[in-house]
Protein backbone atom coordinates (compact mmCIF):
# COMPACT_ATOMS: atom_id res chain seq x y z
CA UNK A 1 0.00 0.00 0.00
CA UNK A 2 1.84 3.60 -0.93
CA UNK A 3 2.44 5.84 1.93
CA UNK A 4 0.49 8.82 2.15
CA UNK A 5 2.57 12.01 1.37
CA UNK A 6 2.11 14.72 4.26
CA UNK A 7 3.41 18.14 2.46
CA UNK A 8 3.70 20.76 5.67
CA UNK A 9 4.10 24.43 4.35
CA UNK A 10 6.92 25.30 6.79
CA UNK A 11 7.52 28.75 6.33
CA UNK A 12 3.65 29.47 7.01
CA UNK A 13 3.83 27.51 10.15
CA UNK A 14 7.03 28.83 10.80
CA UNK A 15 5.73 32.58 10.48
CA UNK A 16 2.31 31.74 12.32
CA UNK A 17 4.04 30.30 15.26
CA UNK A 18 6.46 33.62 15.44
CA UNK A 19 3.11 36.02 15.30
CA UNK A 20 1.76 33.70 18.08
CA UNK A 21 4.68 33.96 20.30
CA UNK A 22 5.06 37.60 19.72
CA UNK A 23 1.82 38.13 20.38
CA UNK A 24 2.06 36.20 23.59
CA UNK A 25 5.21 38.22 24.94
CA UNK A 26 3.52 41.21 23.97
CA UNK A 27 0.76 40.66 26.54
CA UNK A 28 2.97 39.21 29.44
CA UNK A 29 5.19 42.33 29.19
CA UNK A 30 1.86 44.64 29.83
CA UNK A 31 1.24 42.25 33.03
CA UNK A 32 5.05 42.90 33.82
CA UNK A 33 4.37 47.10 33.12
CA UNK A 34 1.55 47.24 35.16
CA UNK A 35 1.44 45.14 38.14
CA UNK A 36 5.43 45.11 39.37
CA UNK A 37 7.65 47.96 40.76
CA UNK A 38 11.51 47.95 40.81
CA UNK A 39 11.61 46.91 37.05
CA UNK A 40 14.99 45.15 36.74
CA UNK A 41 16.71 44.10 33.70
CA UNK A 42 20.18 42.03 33.63
CA UNK A 43 21.78 39.41 31.58
CA UNK A 44 22.94 36.63 33.43
CA UNK A 45 25.91 33.52 31.99
CA UNK A 46 25.42 29.74 32.93
CA UNK A 47 26.80 26.95 31.35
CA UNK A 48 28.44 29.14 28.52
CA UNK A 49 24.91 30.52 27.77
CA UNK A 50 23.88 34.14 27.90
CA UNK A 51 20.22 34.88 29.36
CA UNK A 52 18.07 38.33 29.51
CA UNK A 53 16.83 37.82 32.80
CA UNK A 54 13.79 40.55 33.89
CA UNK A 55 12.73 40.94 37.32
CA UNK A 56 10.29 43.09 39.74
CA UNK A 57 8.37 43.24 43.02
CA UNK A 58 4.64 42.41 43.16
CA UNK A 59 2.65 45.39 44.40
CA UNK A 60 -0.39 42.81 44.69
CA UNK A 61 1.47 40.50 47.41
CA UNK A 62 1.08 41.04 50.74
CA UNK A 63 4.38 42.78 52.09
CA UNK A 64 6.18 40.83 54.59
CA UNK A 65 8.39 42.90 56.11
CA UNK A 66 7.41 46.12 53.94
CA UNK A 67 8.99 44.13 51.01
CA UNK A 68 7.17 43.33 48.13
CA UNK A 69 7.37 39.32 46.51
CA UNK A 70 10.46 39.36 43.86
CA UNK A 71 9.80 37.54 41.03
CA UNK A 72 11.68 36.85 37.40
CA UNK A 73 12.08 35.43 33.70
CA UNK A 74 14.71 34.32 31.75
CA UNK A 75 14.30 35.15 27.99
CA UNK A 76 10.74 36.73 28.37
CA UNK A 77 7.88 37.83 30.92
CA UNK A 78 5.73 34.66 30.96
CA UNK A 79 6.38 34.10 34.90
CA UNK A 80 4.92 37.82 35.57
CA UNK A 81 1.80 37.22 33.81
CA UNK A 82 1.53 33.40 35.41
CA UNK A 83 1.96 35.06 38.03
CA UNK A 84 -0.75 37.36 39.05
CA UNK A 85 -3.31 35.37 37.05
CA UNK A 86 -3.04 32.63 39.42
CA UNK A 87 -2.21 34.55 42.77
CA UNK A 88 -4.29 37.49 41.76
CA UNK A 89 -7.01 36.13 39.31
CA UNK A 90 -9.91 36.95 41.83
CA UNK A 91 -8.27 41.31 42.50
CA UNK A 92 -10.71 43.72 41.07
CA UNK A 93 -8.25 45.28 39.37
CA UNK A 94 -6.86 42.53 37.32
CA UNK A 95 -10.39 41.74 36.13
CA UNK A 96 -10.31 45.31 34.75
CA UNK A 97 -7.35 44.90 33.39
CA UNK A 98 -8.41 41.91 32.05
CA UNK A 99 -11.45 42.97 30.27
CA UNK A 100 -10.35 46.72 29.50
CA UNK A 101 -7.50 45.07 27.28
CA UNK A 102 -7.39 44.76 23.27
CA UNK A 103 -7.04 41.27 23.52
CA UNK A 104 -9.69 40.20 25.70
CA UNK A 105 -11.80 42.46 24.38
CA UNK A 106 -11.23 40.11 20.88
CA UNK A 107 -11.88 37.24 22.90
CA UNK A 108 -14.79 38.79 24.57
CA UNK A 109 -15.70 39.44 20.69
CA UNK A 110 -15.79 35.95 20.47
CA UNK A 111 -17.78 34.69 24.10
CA UNK A 112 -14.89 33.89 25.65
CA UNK A 113 -11.61 35.02 28.08
CA UNK A 114 -9.90 31.61 28.33
CA UNK A 115 -6.70 32.78 27.13
CA UNK A 116 -6.35 35.62 28.82
CA UNK A 117 -8.02 34.82 32.41
CA UNK A 118 -8.44 31.74 33.75
CA UNK A 119 -11.57 32.36 35.84
CA UNK A 120 -13.40 32.72 32.93
CA UNK A 121 -12.96 28.81 31.98
CA UNK A 122 -15.68 26.61 31.81
CA UNK A 123 -15.89 24.20 35.08
CA UNK A 124 -14.39 20.56 34.42
CA UNK A 125 -16.76 17.86 34.48
CA UNK A 126 -15.34 15.50 36.17
CA UNK A 127 -14.11 11.93 35.66
CA UNK A 128 -17.51 10.42 36.01
CA UNK A 129 -19.02 12.69 33.70
CA UNK A 130 -20.44 10.88 30.37
CA UNK A 131 -18.44 12.79 28.11
CA UNK A 132 -15.45 12.27 29.96
CA UNK A 133 -15.58 8.84 30.35
CA UNK A 134 -16.35 8.58 26.45
CA UNK A 135 -12.86 10.97 25.87
CA UNK A 136 -10.82 8.49 27.88
CA UNK A 137 -12.04 6.12 26.18
CA UNK A 138 -11.41 7.25 22.64
CA UNK A 139 -7.69 8.19 24.04
CA UNK A 140 -7.19 4.71 25.18
CA UNK A 141 -8.68 3.12 21.65
CA UNK A 142 -6.39 5.49 19.83
CA UNK A 143 -3.20 3.82 21.95
CA UNK A 144 -4.45 0.36 21.16
CA UNK A 145 -5.17 0.91 17.94
CA UNK A 146 -2.27 2.99 16.56
CA UNK A 147 0.11 1.88 19.37
CA UNK A 148 1.34 5.64 19.79
CA UNK A 149 3.46 5.84 22.95
CA UNK A 150 2.05 6.43 25.59
CA UNK A 151 4.07 9.86 26.71
CA UNK A 152 3.20 11.31 23.45
CA UNK A 153 -0.39 10.60 23.24
CA UNK A 154 -0.69 12.43 27.21
CA UNK A 155 1.79 14.93 26.13
CA UNK A 156 -0.31 18.13 27.33
CA UNK A 157 -0.64 19.88 23.43
CA UNK A 158 -3.78 17.22 23.24
CA UNK A 159 -5.31 18.66 26.86
CA UNK A 160 -5.05 22.35 24.63
CA UNK A 161 -6.55 21.18 21.42
CA UNK A 162 -9.73 19.58 23.49
CA UNK A 163 -10.43 22.71 25.02
CA UNK A 164 -10.86 24.28 21.89
CA UNK A 165 -13.92 22.08 21.05
CA UNK A 166 -14.85 21.44 25.16
CA UNK A 167 -13.19 23.73 28.27
CA UNK A 168 -14.24 21.62 30.21
CA UNK A 169 -13.03 18.28 29.19
CA UNK A 170 -9.78 17.38 30.27
CA UNK A 171 -7.22 15.03 28.03
CA UNK A 172 -5.96 12.36 30.09
CA UNK A 173 -2.72 12.47 31.19
CA UNK A 174 0.88 9.87 30.71
CA UNK A 175 0.19 8.76 33.63
CA UNK A 176 -3.68 7.40 33.70
CA UNK A 177 -3.62 6.51 30.03
CA UNK A 178 -0.85 4.13 31.54
CA UNK A 179 -2.22 2.63 34.58
CA UNK A 180 -6.16 3.26 34.33
CA UNK A 181 -6.86 3.43 30.68
CA UNK A 182 -5.26 1.09 29.09
CA UNK A 183 -5.64 -1.83 31.90
CA UNK A 184 -9.47 -0.81 31.46
CA UNK A 185 -9.06 -1.85 27.40
CA UNK A 186 -7.44 -4.38 27.95
CA UNK A 187 -9.98 -6.17 30.50
CA UNK A 188 -12.37 -5.57 27.89
CA UNK A 189 -10.83 -7.12 25.03
CA UNK A 190 -9.13 -9.65 26.52
CA UNK A 191 -13.13 -10.57 27.29
CA UNK A 192 -14.51 -10.54 23.94
CA UNK A 193 -11.39 -12.70 23.01
CA UNK A 194 -12.18 -15.02 25.54
CA UNK A 195 -16.23 -15.29 23.38
CA UNK A 196 -14.76 -16.19 20.21
CA UNK A 197 -12.45 -18.81 21.35
CA UNK A 198 -15.29 -20.42 23.11
CA UNK A 199 -16.83 -20.99 19.71
CA UNK A 200 -13.39 -21.97 18.26
CA UNK A 201 -13.10 -25.64 17.69
CA UNK A 202 -9.20 -25.75 17.09
CA UNK A 203 -6.77 -24.02 16.39
CA UNK A 204 -2.95 -23.19 16.31
CA UNK A 205 -0.45 -20.53 17.88
CA UNK A 206 2.70 -19.07 16.78
CA UNK A 207 5.02 -18.58 19.39
CA UNK A 208 8.46 -16.30 19.37
CA UNK A 209 11.31 -14.73 21.87
CA UNK A 210 12.54 -11.32 21.61
CA UNK A 211 14.76 -9.11 23.63
CA UNK A 212 15.32 -5.52 23.71
CA UNK A 213 17.81 -3.54 23.31
CA UNK A 214 17.97 -3.63 27.23
CA UNK A 215 18.20 -7.52 26.97
CA UNK A 216 14.74 -8.14 28.37
CA UNK A 217 13.01 -10.76 27.26
CA UNK A 218 9.69 -10.98 26.06
CA UNK A 219 7.61 -14.13 24.81
CA UNK A 220 5.01 -13.29 21.72
CA UNK A 221 2.25 -15.93 21.68
CA UNK A 222 -0.69 -15.49 18.65
CA UNK A 223 -3.62 -17.58 17.98
CA UNK A 224 -5.19 -18.41 14.42
CA UNK A 225 -8.27 -20.54 14.41
CA UNK A 226 -11.35 -20.70 11.98
CA UNK A 227 -14.52 -18.79 13.11
CA UNK A 228 -17.97 -20.15 12.95
CA UNK A 229 -18.29 -17.99 9.62
CA UNK A 230 -15.35 -19.70 7.70
CA UNK A 231 -13.24 -16.96 8.45
CA UNK A 232 -9.66 -16.78 9.47
CA UNK A 233 -8.96 -14.92 12.64
CA UNK A 234 -5.60 -14.12 13.83
CA UNK A 235 -5.01 -12.36 17.36
CA UNK A 236 -2.30 -12.06 19.81
CA UNK A 237 -2.65 -13.52 22.92
CA UNK A 238 0.00 -12.35 24.86
CA UNK A 239 3.30 -10.90 24.58
CA UNK A 240 4.78 -11.23 28.86
CA UNK A 241 7.99 -10.17 29.95
CA UNK A 242 10.13 -13.35 29.77
CA UNK A 243 12.22 -13.26 32.89
CA UNK A 244 15.34 -15.38 33.66
CA UNK A 245 16.98 -18.09 30.96
CA UNK A 246 15.67 -18.59 28.47
CA UNK A 247 15.13 -22.41 28.67
CA UNK A 248 12.78 -24.89 27.29
CA UNK A 249 11.47 -25.54 30.65
CA UNK A 250 10.86 -21.74 30.97
CA UNK A 251 9.13 -21.20 27.55
CA UNK A 252 6.49 -24.21 28.22
CA UNK A 253 5.84 -22.74 31.89
CA UNK A 254 5.25 -19.40 30.12
CA UNK A 255 2.94 -21.14 27.17
CA UNK A 256 0.88 -22.92 29.22
CA UNK A 257 0.29 -20.27 31.42
CA UNK A 258 -1.31 -17.94 28.76
CA UNK A 259 -3.23 -20.49 27.30
CA UNK A 260 -4.63 -21.73 29.98
CA UNK A 261 -5.73 -17.96 30.90
CA UNK A 262 -7.73 -18.46 27.58
CA UNK A 263 -8.96 -21.99 28.28
CA UNK A 264 -7.27 -23.26 24.98
CA UNK A 265 -5.40 -26.33 26.65
CA UNK A 266 -7.91 -28.66 24.57
CA UNK A 267 -7.86 -26.46 21.40
CA UNK A 268 -4.24 -26.38 20.12
CA UNK A 269 -3.19 -28.60 17.31
CA UNK A 270 -0.39 -27.22 16.08
CA UNK A 271 2.66 -24.84 17.38
CA UNK A 272 4.43 -22.87 14.72
CA UNK A 273 7.94 -21.52 16.12
CA UNK A 274 11.28 -20.77 14.57
CA UNK A 275 14.06 -23.35 14.43
CA UNK A 276 15.50 -22.55 17.64
CA UNK A 277 16.83 -25.97 19.53
CA UNK A 278 15.40 -24.73 22.67
CA UNK A 279 11.74 -23.42 21.44
CA UNK A 280 11.71 -26.97 19.88
CA UNK A 281 12.83 -28.91 22.64
CA UNK A 282 10.23 -26.96 24.65
CA UNK A 283 7.18 -28.59 23.08
CA UNK A 284 8.63 -31.75 21.86
CA UNK A 285 6.08 -33.40 24.44
CA UNK A 286 3.23 -31.02 24.70
CA UNK A 287 0.71 -33.19 22.78
CA UNK A 288 1.30 -36.00 24.55
CA UNK A 289 0.59 -34.05 27.57
CA UNK A 290 -2.77 -32.61 26.53
CA UNK A 291 -4.00 -35.39 23.84
CA UNK A 292 -4.22 -39.09 23.55
CA UNK A 293 -3.42 -39.69 19.68
CA UNK A 294 -2.83 -43.21 19.57
CA UNK A 295 -5.94 -45.09 18.90
CA UNK A 296 -6.80 -48.78 18.40
CA UNK A 297 -8.13 -48.00 14.80
CA UNK A 298 -5.31 -46.66 13.34
CA UNK A 299 -2.11 -45.92 15.26
CA UNK A 300 0.31 -45.77 12.63
CA UNK A 301 -1.31 -42.75 11.48
CA UNK A 302 -1.91 -41.05 14.50
CA UNK A 303 2.28 -41.28 15.09
CA UNK A 304 3.05 -39.60 11.97
CA UNK A 305 0.23 -36.88 13.32
CA UNK A 306 1.52 -36.84 16.75
CA UNK A 307 5.12 -36.11 15.30
CA UNK A 308 3.86 -33.48 12.36
CA UNK A 309 2.28 -31.38 15.42
CA UNK A 310 5.24 -31.42 17.78
CA UNK A 311 6.66 -27.94 16.06
CA UNK A 312 5.84 -26.55 12.38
Amino acid sequence: MAATEIVIDEDDDVEASEASSGDRDRKAKEFYSTFFTSLATARESKNSKSYVVHSGNCRLCPKEKKIEKKISSRDGYSNFKSHVLTFHNKNQEVVTFCASSEGAKRKADNGTLVDYFPSAKKKRLGRKHPKQIRLDEAVALIQVQTLIAPSVLGHSSFDKAIKVADSGLEWPKRHRIVKTLLPAQYVNIKAALVRLLDKADAGAINIDIWSSKRQRGYLGISVHFIDEKFRLRNFLLACPRFKGSHTAEAILKLTVEVIADYGLQRKIFYVGTDNGSNIICAFKDWFPQFYEFNSPADSSDDDSLQQESHCV
